[in-house]
């Protein structure tokens, strides 16, 4: 070995037996030379090769083996005479009870003792002992086995068990053992020095402060050679200080403003934070009004003139150029537009008559709408300008998506019931006289009818609902199911300078066709309620309550926003981007303040202005209050350039927490991005607690249908505060408590314990699957868990007002990665931190060792973090922890596991990490493998030179910022070889344009860019998984 090898050398380890460490002995001044011999039952001469040697135990460090093995090194310091003492292990964790070809035994003596030598039971080595390394390959052992009847046997070592209790590395001893075919005496490692030995000195020599089930930080070593140290810091980039957008003060008082509006600042508010609004509200104008008198081109001799109009004449000058100008205006467009797609379609030859006479009934109907509209509402109904939209679904625009019937359609001619209050009924008639005046019902063949009725909306107005489920309607027709946005997709668009604003679709579901081929069987009776419609009128509209009308409008207003979005590059565009960041856990780049997924302006460096819909509900959102007005401004434009409604009586405008959607408040605000809920939902919530706790201070039972309703309102609350998902789950025992399935506090108890309970009783019939199909009764019991919740709860939301939750907050500023696995006897978990790597290892005490692997798998994850919590070295931090046990995560997020009352407990403590640590905690599944790589899995056995715990970094064993392509190019060539197509795997930037079937576009005659798409063609996404929701 030369000298120039050994330029970049630390430490030499050598071992061997005598005779060969002496003939490959080096000759380094410099460098220091550890020495370990073979196993020898006599100790070497003192001096030997001019050293001092020391004699450690093997079981010392956390071996199974009765071993000992000599160190000796040539650095001028001395070893230690012990090293520090660690967890004690016996043969029992590493013996396998499926090995097969066994010979039956009984139990040994005391099978559940524990020993600290070599221990034999009649002749046979008891397995509670160490392993004999004299005799290691050929000794017999009695231990457990599953393919005996006794449950006992007799066998060798396998040569994977014993390459374990050399302590070689999983990977390795499963490749090993598999391919080695020999008698297991000749192993070439029975005298070789165990690894954990190996650890123990080597972390002796260079961390002198280190003791079992600490941390990898290095302090000063003995010998002057540097050392590095295994430890892994987060580069925590900081993300750079937005200051909110100031608009400039307008040219004249505020009040001058309002006055020309007629409106006041209160008003305005109150519009802001109602979630729901009367059909009859106003329409709040000051919100366009003020945009223009702020305007810098607004002269005082204009602002003059507009106030002495407004003063003489008591109207807005801009309500009249709006309603003399540009309304005429508008209404000449889409005249004109109309002709020219019209004179276009009879040029073409396939243009059929059918089609032509179809186009020209639609168009008429169109301009009898847009005639009866004002410039804020279309007051007399609206009908999508078919003519406007892409090809593709131009039809589906003029005439309704076809429907699947899925069985025979009704035959309900059962006519409607009037209500009784005086009231209601007036409302009603007012509703569905509306609905005629519309035209969105017909005359027409009816062969089935539906039913209506109203539910209260707001505070003095009611919503129709209208039923085709008691018909049988529903029940014969079958749409696909779809997801719909929530509050974590609006909160993706979203950063700390982020302005939102609110738009409403007007008569959402009416605003779309309904199938032809349908409208005969969605008949309605309106006599009761309107003397002047004699016969059945049949839908021609989407109603609410229809099965197929959610799907429809949807769909169809998803093709709308292709439209509303535009030309991603037109400088024009305000929903303009130039290129799709990725900012991935995973990532050595990764922000925690930053979108995981997020479109970019290069000219800002913020998030591009972008929308996105929940029903009918818009939340525009830009990254200033004039980039938020200007989004605001195209949707709403063109919106009616498609014939959608904006219902602009319900508009809000820009704000940093503008309004409901989905069910909760988004804010935007310098401590970060958060969500909240009203103040009404608070109080409501509130308020159902309440009742609860009075109804159980009184001991008695609770109404089955009232705690069903308050647990569904609850549970929309948790999808703004998740922390209290788990203290619902005593509302959840109380509903159940009455199935057979339950225990006297509702858990449900297993199939083996059903049976126990009955076998004797031979009066009783148990009948499994009729457990499900008893009613519940009126009245059920409380659980013992529900007084405890309801306490917590009402503990939880004691605040006046709601509190506000941050998904991105300032105070969360690194990431932090761990892995945790339990095995049969032991556990291991390892957490990178800005301190450098933490790991911990042990076995199970009695207590927990009898418990179920989802227990001890979930109970390493809690007490790994609440370690780390407890120091605060993940205080401020993002915690991704991984885990290859299923339960784990799916309680974590479900907060419900309904078969264990401790895993339950588990997932408190949890929610309370969350809550008081400061830690935003996500509990993620990964694959056996991946554990066994990481070197979690080898932790859990005491192993800890595996994975991280070698010096890889933890970010190579997260995978959540890699593709599948980038994990295995080789699925490219597998898809090449079954594919009918050539595949085209998207990008990035293709998955919002590619992704949605869309091949190019063009400008029309109008100027608005229409895309154009296709149905052919093979797109594989393979996005990394952190970026899957954001991609599909």
């Amino acid at each position: 070995m030369t000298e120039a090898l050994l330029n970049d050398v630390d430490i030499i380890l050598i071992s061997g037996s005598v005779p060969w460490i002496s003939s490959h002995l080096p000759t380094c001044q410099h460098i220091p030379i550890l020495c370990v011999l073979d196993f020898v039952p006599s100790p070497p001469p003192r001096n030997l090769f001019n050293m001092k040697w020391s004699k450690f135990s093997h079981s010392a460090v956390g071996g199974v083996t009765d071993g000992w093995w000599f160190f000796g090194s040539t650095v001028p310091f001395c070893l230690p005479s012990t090293l520090p003492s660690t967890y004690s292990r016996t043969l029992r964790t590493i013996l396998c009870p499926t090995v097969t070809n066994v010979k039956m035994s009984q139990a040994p003596n005391s099978p559940d003792a524990k020993f600290t030598s070599v221990t034999y039971s009649s002749k046979v080595l008891h397995y509670g002992g160490l392993l004999p390394l004299s005799c290691a390959a050929s000794v017999t052992v009695c231990c457990p086995s599953v393919f005996t009847a006794s449950r006992w046997c007799i066998r060798p070592l396998t040569t994977l068990e014993l390459a374990t209790a050399f302590d070689l590395p999983e990977l390795f001893s499963s490749v090993f053992s598999s391919s080695f075919t020999g008698p297991c005496i000749h192993l070439p490692f029975l005298r070789a020095a165990p690894s954990k030995l190996l650890r123990a000195v080597y972390l002796h020599l260079v961390y002198p402060a280190f003791k079992p089930g600490g941390n990898l930080v290095a302090s000063t070593p003995k010998c002057t050679s540097t050392i590095g140290s295994i430890s892994i810091s987060e580069s925590s980039s900081e993300y750079p200080t937005v200051e909110a957008s100031v608009v400039h003060s307008m040219n004249e008082d505020e009040n001058l403003i309002l006055l020309l509006n007629n409106g006041s600042p209160d008003a305005v508010e109150s519009h802001r934070q109602k979630s729901t609004k009367n059909d009859d509200a106003p329409v709040p104008t000051i919100l366009w009004d003020r945009q223009l008198w702020i305007n810098a081109l607004i002269t005082p001799q204009v602002w003059k003139r507009a106030v002495e109009f407004a003063l003489f004449g008591e109207k807005n000058p801009l309500d009249v150029l709006r309603n003399s100008f540009f309304l005429p205006l508008w209404r000449k467009s889409v005249w004109r537009s109309w002709l020219k797609y019209f004179r276009l379609q009879c040029d073409r030859r396939h243009y059929s008559d059918e089609n032509k006479e179809s186009d020209k009934a639609g168009a008429v109907e169109c301009m009898q709408y847009v005639c009866k509209s004002t410039w804020w509402e279309w007051a007399g109904g609206s009908k999508l300008l078919f003519w406007r939209w892409p090809e593709p679904v131009r039809y589906l625009a003029r005439d309704g998506m076809p429907t699947c019937i899925k069985g025979e359609l009704p035959c309900y001619r059962v006519p409607q019931r009037k209500e009784r209050e005086p009231l209601i009924i007036e409302m009603v008639a007012s509703k569905v006289g509306t609905v005629v005046e519309k035209g969105y019902v017909g005359r027409g063949q009816v062969k089935s009818l539906t039913s209506y009725f109203p539910v209260k909306k707001g505070d003095t107005d009611i919503r129709m609902v209208y039923d085709a489920t008691k018909c049988g309607l529903n029940d014969t027709l079958w749409v696909p199911s779809f997801s719909l946005p929530g509050a974590d997709t609006l909160i993706d668009l979203v950063e700390e300078c982020s302005w939102m604003s609110d738009i409403d679709i007007g008569e959402m579901f009416l605003n779309f066709p309904l199938d032809k081929s349908l409208q005969p069987y969605c008949g309605v009776d309106f006599g009761p309620y309107l003397s002047e419609v004699q016969s059945w009128v049949r839908w021609l509209r989407c109603a609410m309550g229809l099965k197929p009308s959610p799907y429809v409008a949807i769909r169809l207003l998803l093709f709308g926003t292709e439209i509303i979005r535009g030309w991603k590059l037109d400088p024009k565009n305000a929903l303009r981007y130039d290129e799709v960041r990725l900012n991935l856990p995973g990532m050595e780049s990764y922000n925690p303040r930053l979108p995981w997924v997020s479109k970019i302006r290069t000219d800002t460096k913020h998030i591009a202005a972008d929308f996105v819909c929940y029903v009918d509900d818009i939340r525009p959102v830009g990254e200033s209050e004039q980039s938020c007005n200007a989004c605001a401004r195209r949707i709403s434009g063109m919106l009616g350039y498609l014939g959608i409604q904006d219902a602009s009586r319900k508009r809000q405008g820009a704000s940093k927490s503008s309004g409901v959607w989905a069910g909760s408040v988004i804010l935007a605000t310098e401590e970060g991005v958060g969500v909240t809920c009203t103040q009404e939902k608070w109080d409501k919530a509130k308020g159902y607690l309440s009742s609860i706790r009075e109804v159980l201070d009184k001991n008695e039972m609770i109404n089955h249908k009232m705690l069903e309703r308050i647990r569904g309102f609850l549970l929309y609350v948790t999808k703004t505060y998740p922390s209290l998902v788990p203290y619902i789950k005593g509302i959840h025992l109380t509903l159940d408590s009455w199935r057979p399935g339950r225990d006297t506090d509702g858990w449900r108890v297993t199939l083996a314990e059903l049976r126990a309970k009955y076998e004797h009783d031979v009066d009783h019939d148990l009948d499994l699957g009729a457990i499900n199909t008893k009613r519940a009764p009126e009245f059920v019991s409380p659980s013992t868990r529900l007084y405890d919740d309801i306490a917590t709860l009402i503990q939880l939301t004691a605040s006046a007002i709601p509190p506000k939750r941050f998904v991105r907050s300032r105070l969360i500023v690194t990431a932090c990665y761990g892995f945790g696995d339990a095995s049969g006897s032991g556990f291991g978990s390892t957490i990178t931190s800005p301190d450098g790597l933490r790991f911990r290892h042990g076995l199970w005490g009695r207590d927990n060792s009898k418990k179920s692997s989802n227990y001890r798998e979930l109970h390493n994850l809690v007490e790994a973090i609440e370690e780390g919590v407890k120091d605060g070295s993940l205080h401020g931090s993002e915690l991704f922890l991984f885990t290859d046990n299923t339960v784990a995560e799916a309680a974590f997020y479900k907060g419900n596991t309904s078969a264990s009352k401790v895993l339950f407990e588990l997932i408190v403590r949890l929610r309370m990490i969350e809550m008081a640590g400061s830690v935003k905690l996500w509990v993620i599944h990964v694959s056996g493998k991946r554990m066994i790589h990481q070197g979690a899995d080898g932790l859990s056995r005491g192993n800890l030179l595996e994975g991280v715990m070698t010096g890889v970094p933890m970010l190579q064993y997260v995978p959540l910022s890699r593709s599948a392509l980038t994990q295995s190019p080789d699925i490219a060539t597998w898809l090449t070889t079954w594919c009918p197509l050539s595949p085209q795997y998207l990008t990035a930037d293709d998955w919002y344009f590619k992704g949605h079937g869309l091949t190019g576009g063009a400008y029309n005659s109008e100027n608005v860019w229409v895309p154009t798409s296709t149905d052919v063609g093979l797109f594989v996404w393979t996005p990394p998984p952190a970026a899957a929701r954001a991609a599909i």
